[in-house]
Formats: structure tokens, C-alpha cells, sequence
């Protein structure tokens, strides 16, 4: 009794610690939130407020966004926390957190029952190797549409094994409803979550004597996620479903069909996409370096620390040894899938899209400790060395999260714009412009300005509701209120009255005085160096007639 009591206490310490990593200063670190984040934050105060989108389009299943069309189940996850702390980034970002955390006790729940309870020891460090790696910690931090769709995606691993397990059908098609909201959380899952469905009941079939699930019962399920997502595989047709595939998958249609009929093509082809397959398992992609894209890294950290390395490989040898070798396809199989749909895109390690693969790789390094701590002769030699990397790591943690993040990766996360609109709102009644050729910065003004939504559908750029799903073209420059999103009309914008903010580099020193441009702020970075400026023109003094320009 004693001994599951201190075990209960050892899990929920973890936890607690894993709640604190992703929560402590939420709001503030990472700085800013990207521009998918003010996305996802502003439509889900739009449905709060009007019950339609950004574009006025009534409870979409596909989020239009910036037109890149973004999965639904974070939006709508989002809309009672803002009801109930405002629109902001804690409001924002909270389920991330919440969802992060839990996977992991998804995954310690997992262990404990496919490996049994003798194994707790695997269980546990599962889970601590899950709730404290940089991959986690960071995805569970930002509003990643990911992050979400894992949890999901892993409940219905487990309840799809809990249904073999316990023969129990309820269980089994519950697992279906979770796989389906899975489908709608994130595009990687949609790939995933139908694969997993189908095949992993061939795998648990085999380690299961079946009373009441039978192959009928398997293919009501498989029937049931269908029903559920069918529509985000009819929209595969459509923009809403296929702007994602055109824009990151490498592996295109003609392609395959030029190396269908041409060997050599054919086998550079197949040399291709295995390299980028292969280079999910790559130590140093894991252990080492970096995500290529900054905002989804923490500063000099990769996605699980790089002591883990050798827990890793000797976890790997465990995995594929021939112990155990039936009981173990399940597992092997999530492991070899998991990264499938991330090696389809052009990223040579696109940790967004793999996220799915930090389950399978959590119980392998699991493994790989596991084997460590029950060394012969050698037990507590191994947990006392363990514990001096976990401290370690802990601090390596904290020092990247609180400290270098902040001031190393500011700009990924676009600071500066809460503290933009808090300037501009001294200035009320002044026309706005922001200077930005993309245009996707609009999201960001509309957020922290908590900008009425049913106002901004009727002023945006209109679009046809009926075609709502099937608009690929996104058009970048905005008018709302006093607000302008766009570029720098030098002959016009000078000779009106409003203040112009831009970086540094769209509006040097020299412009400004040649423009007779009063600055009237400056966004400062926590490295001390200028975001943004924000300009007031003087239309009196520049648009003057040639003779008053001559007295003056």
C-alpha cells in the first residue's frame, strides 16, 4: 500500500512540475504570438461574439484564416476560455498547456497497460522523458494546432487498446469519435488518425482473445471515424483541403509518374524521400540540433536533451530485438509510422509535423533508461547519475525557457505588438497606417485590439460565402476602422495626417527626416534593439505649394 501511495505521489510530482514548466509566465514567454496564434485567437472571439469567422462565414469546419485553411478543434477549444478570461494570450494558449500536459499521462497510462503494472518503473520514465523535453515543453507553451491534435490522437490509441484489452465495445467506439475530433485538430492527423484506425486492430487482434469484438464490430468503428470525417476528406478536392498538400508536400503526382517510366528518375526519387524519412531517427536530429524554424526550438536545445542519446539507440536495440517481438508490432508500428506524413514535405526535420513521433520515442528512451537503472550490480550507481542529468537538464531547461528565449527568439514570435497597439491607443482618433507587404500582421492589430468582430466582416475584403471552402487566393492588404495594413504609398500617405509605423529597415533615419516624420514611439526588444517606429507625419510641412516650400 505504502508502495503505490509513494508511486501515485511520484507520478503527480511530475506532473505538477510539467504543469509549472508550460504554465509559469504563459502569457509572456514565449514573447508575442505568431501569426497563426492571433489567427486562431481572434476567430475564436469572432464565434464567441457572432457565431461566424473573421469572414462571416457561420461555424466553419475549416478555418479560411490566411487562407492556408487551418483545422477547427482549436478554435473551438478556445472560444469558453475566452468567455471566461477575455481575449488574451493566457485565453489563447491555456488548452495548449492543458492538452500538452495530460498527453503525457496519456502515454504513462499506455505503458502501464500494454507493458503491465510490473513495469511502472518504464511507465514513469515515459512520462518524465515526455513532460520534460524541449519538444513538449515549447508546442505545449505557443497555440500549436499540433500540440491539440496529439492528445487526441494518443486517446485514441489508448482507448483503441483498452477495447482489446478489456473486450469492451463501448471503448472501441469511442475511440473512433476521438480519432475523428483528431482528424478535425490538425492536417498530419488526417493521415494518422485514419492509418492508426485501421491498421492497429490487426495488431492488438493478434495479442487478444475476443469474446465480443469481432471483424464486424472493427469495421462499425473504422465506419463511425468515417462518418465523423468524412467531410475533411471530401474537401481533398477543394482548397480548404488541398492548399496544405500543394503548398508542403515534395512528393507530387507528375513526379511519381516521371519515375514510373524512368528508372534512374525513379530511383533518385525513392533515395530522396527515404533520406527524409530516415532523417526522423537521425541522433543528431533528435539530440542535437535544432528545428530549422526557430519559433519551434528552444535556444540551444533540441528536442529531447543530447545525454538522452544512448538511452535512445540501446532503447532501440530493445524495441527490435526478437523479446517479446508479437507484443511489441504495435508499438514498433506507431514508431516507423508516426513520421510518414512530415517526410512527405520538402522540411528535411519538420518537428510540427512529426510531433506524433514524441509517443513512440518517449517509451523507447523509456526503454533505453529503464534497461539502465536495473543494471546488474550497477542500480544505484545508474539512478544516482540519472538523477544529476534530470537536475541538469532541468536547469538547461529553465535557463533556455526564461532567459534565452526572450531575448534570442523575440522576433520568430513577433514581439511588439501588444505593446504597438498600447502606444497607438494613445493617439485616438488617428489614422494607422502599418506597414507590411505580406499583410498577415492584420491578425495581430486585431487581437490586442479586441477589435469588434461583426464591425470587421463588414468592413474586410468581401468574399463569396457560397465558395467559402474552395478560395485559394488571399488578398493582403486590409482597411478596419482607422487601421491600414498594406505598404507605404510615398506620394500619398506623407500628405495625410496619420502615423506610420514600420521596422528600421522600411523607414530609415534619412526617410524620416526627408519626409519631415516626428517620431512618436519606439517599440524596444528585451535585447534592447528597435522593433518597430511608429512615425507622425506633417502633411503641413511636406505637401507644401512650391512657393511656401521656397519661404520655408
Amino acid at each position: 500500500m505504502k508502495i503505490n501511495l509513494v508511486k501515485k505521489l511520484i507520478v503527480l510530482g511530475i506532473l505538477l512540475l510539467g504543469f509549472w514548466l508550460r504554465f509559469y509566465k504563459v502569457s509572456f514567454i514565449p514573447p508575442g504570438i505568431t501569426m497563426d496564434e492571433s489567427s486562431i485567437g481572434y476567430n475564436a472571439y469572432s464565434i464567441l461574439k457572432t457565431g461566424k469567422d473573421e469572414y462571416g462565414k457561420s461555424f466553419p469546419i475549416v478555418f479560411r484564416s490566411y487562407a492556408d485553411y487551418k483545422m477547427p478543434v482549436y478554435f473551438y477549444l478556445t472560444v469558453p476560455f475566452v468567455q471566461l478570461l477575455g481575449l488574451n494570450v493566457l485565453a489563447l494558449r491555456f488548452i495548449s498547456v492543458v492538452l500538452g500536459l495530460l498527453s503525457g499521462l496519456v502515454i504513462y497510462l499506455f505503458v502501464l497497460k500494454f507493458f503491465g503494472k510490473e513495469r511502472w518503473l518504464l511507465a514513469c520514465l515515459a512520462l518524465t522523458t515526455y513532460t520534460f523535453s524541449p519538444w513538449s515543453i515549447i508546442f505545449s507553451r505557443g497555440a500549436f494546432e499540433s500540440n491539440v491534435a496529439l492528445f487526441f490522437l494518443l486517446l485514441g490509441i489508448y482507448l483503441q487498446f483498452l477495447a482489446y484489452k478489456n473486450d469492451n465495445v463501448c471503448l472501441l467506439f469511442l475511440s473512433s469519435v476521438t480519432y475523428g475530433v483528431a482528424a478535425y485538430s490538425y492536417h498530419t492527423q488526417r493521415v494518422l488518425a485514419l492509418l492508426f484506425l485501421v491498421i492497429l486492430p490487426a495488431l492488438f487482434y493478434r495479442n487478444h482473445v475476443n469474446r465480443k469484438i469481432n471483424r464486424k464490430l472493427i469495421l462499425a468503428s473504422i465506419l463511425i471515424f468515417l462518418f465523423i470525417a468524412l467531410p475533411q476528406y471530401l474537401f481533398f478536392k477543394q482548397a480548404a483541403g488541398n492548399t496544405r498538400i500543394k503548398n508542403t508536400v515534395i512528393l507530387k503526382p507528375e513526379e511519381v509518374k516521371t519515375a514510373i517510366f524512368n528508372p534512374s528518375k525513379g530511383l533518385l526519387l525513392v533515395e530522396r524521400q527515404l533520406s527524409l524519412y530516415f532523417a526522423y531517427f537521425s541522433p543528431r536530429n533528435l539530440f542535437f540540433d535544432p528545428d530549422p524554424v526557430k519559433s519551434r526550438s528552444l535556444p540551444e536545445l533540441s528536442t529531447f536533451y543530447s545525454w538522452m542519446v544512448l538511452p535512445y539507440l540501446l532503447g532501440m536495440y530493445l524495441l527490435f530485438s526478437k523479446k517479446d517481438q508479437a507484443k511489441k508490432k504495435p508499438l514498433i508500428f506507431l514508431l516507423l509510422a508516426s513520421p510518414v506524413p512530415a517526410a512527405l514535405t520538402g522540411d528535411p526535420f519538420a518537428t510540427l509535423r512529426a510531433l506524433p513521433m514524441i509517443f513512440p520515442l518517449s517509451i523507447v528512451i523509456g526503454l533505453g533508461l529503464e534497461k539502465l537503472f536495473l543494471f546488474p550490480n550497477a542500480a544505484r550507481l545508474s539512478r544516482a547519475f540519472f538523477a544529476l542529468l534530470l537536475i541538469y537538464s532541468f536547469f538547461s531547461l529553465q535557463r533556455s525557457l526564461f532567459y534565452l528565449l526572450p531575448y534570442e527568439k523575440y522576433h520568430e514570435w513577433n514581439y511588439g505588438y501588444s505593446q504597438l497597439v498600447e502606444e497607438i491607443n494613445k493617439f485616438p482618433g488617428t489614422e494607422v497606417l502599418f506597414d507590411d507587404p505580406i499583410g498577415d500582421n492584420y491578425a495581430e492589430f486585431l487581437f490586442f485590439e479586441r477589435y469588434p468582430p461583426s464591425k470587421f466582416q463588414k468592413e474586410q475584403n468581401q468574399i463569396n460565402l457560397a465558395r467559402y471552402y474552395s478560395i485559394a487566393n488571399w488578398t493582403n492588404t486590409f482597411k478596419f476602422g482607422r487601421f491600414s495594413v498594406r505598404p507605404i504609398f510615398w506620394e500619398e500617405d506623407v500628405c495625410k495626417k496619420k502615423i506610420i509605423i514600420a521596422t528600421p529597415l522600411a523607414v530609415s533615419d534619412g526617410q524620416a527626416r526627408e519626409h519631415f516624420f516626428t517620431k512618436a514611439f519606439a517599440i524596444i526588444a528585451p535585447d534592447g534593439k528597435t522593433v518597430f517606429n511608429g512615425y507622425l507625419t506633417n502633411p503641413e510641412l511636406k505637401c507644401l505649394d512650391d512657393e511656401k516650400k521656397a519661404k520655408f
